[in-house]
């Protein structure tokens, strides 16, 4: 399938998510009640056509805990939101912006995105009772706490503010880390997403590979809450230090 041809699916795959999405959920009911399996089934279903397309192959590596958790994971990608999502579904933490997005917003708040203002202190608490409620239902809670994406060479600055939401609400914190290799075994170097690159060339990129491998590291939990300072300091030595691991490896089998 050529790559014009697979654009043209994943526009029309697209263009189905406005029919499937076209009543969003009402984002805080689906906080408190949960998720129900038949929207989880559909959205799940949705992005793994958008992996198929892309071409992508998940490789795991490690084991993660059964209970529910905060996923934390590196950024490098607008693919990283697919590829947790599939592989964890659960609820994303944003930014207040995301929501007005035109219809990824919808989309996006229909799987119980908790969106956040970072510029009120106040969220904190709002946020950690809608962690609670979320681990009473036996959800997930998933976001990217570097803020940006990077060129996945390295682990960028982990901010620390959204790890007392999981103090509060007793969380375990599971590190995550992805990294992106081409055909040929070496990094690739047409996943990152970056500058103002538009999702648009993003994808016309990804879609000009023969395949995408995508290592995804499930590193130790996190399960002793202490001071969040200390845990994003933990957290970006265990990401740096498996990210340099693979990268060793990739290069020495390349």
């Amino acid at each position: 399938m050529s790559r014009l041809f697979r654009f043209f699916w994943l526009v029309l795959h697209f263009v189905k998510a406005i029919y499937l999405f076209r009543q969003p959920k009402d984002n805080t009911r689906v906080i408190e009640q949960g998720l129900d399996a038949a929207d989880k089934k559909k959205i799940k279903s949705w992005l793994q056509q958008v992996l198929s397309l892309c071409r992508i192959e998940l490789i795991i590596h490690g084991d993660s805990v059964s209970s529910p958790k905060m996923i934390v994971a590196n950024h490098v990608s607008w693919l990283d939101v697919v590829i947790l999502w599939v592989l964890y579904p659960g609820h994303f933490i944003a930014k207040q912006e995301i929501a007005n997005w035109p219809l990824l917003g919808k989309m996006i708040a229909s799987a119980g995105t908790l969106f956040i203002n970072r510029n009120k202190n106040s969220e904190i608490r709002r946020i950690a009772s809608q962690l609670k409620q979320i681990i009473h239902n036996q959800q997930n809670v998933l976001f990217f706490p570097e803020g940006k994406t990077g060129d996945g060479s390295s682990i960028q600055k982990i901010h620390p503010a959204l790890f007392q939401y999981a103090i509060e609400a007793n969380m375990v914190i599971q590190p995550l880390l992805l990294v992106y290799e081409d055909k040929s075994g070496k990094p690739s170097t047409v996943t990152p997403y970056l500058n103002q690159q538009s999702l648009v060339s993003s994808i016309w990129k990804i879609l000009g590979q023969q395949r995408i491998k995508v290592h995804c590291y499930l590193l130790p939990p996190v399960r002793e809450q202490s001071h969040r300072k200390k845990i994003a300091t933990q957290i970006q030595q265990q990401l740096q230090y498996q990210l340099e691991t693979a990268l060793n490896s990739t290069i020495r089998q390349s």
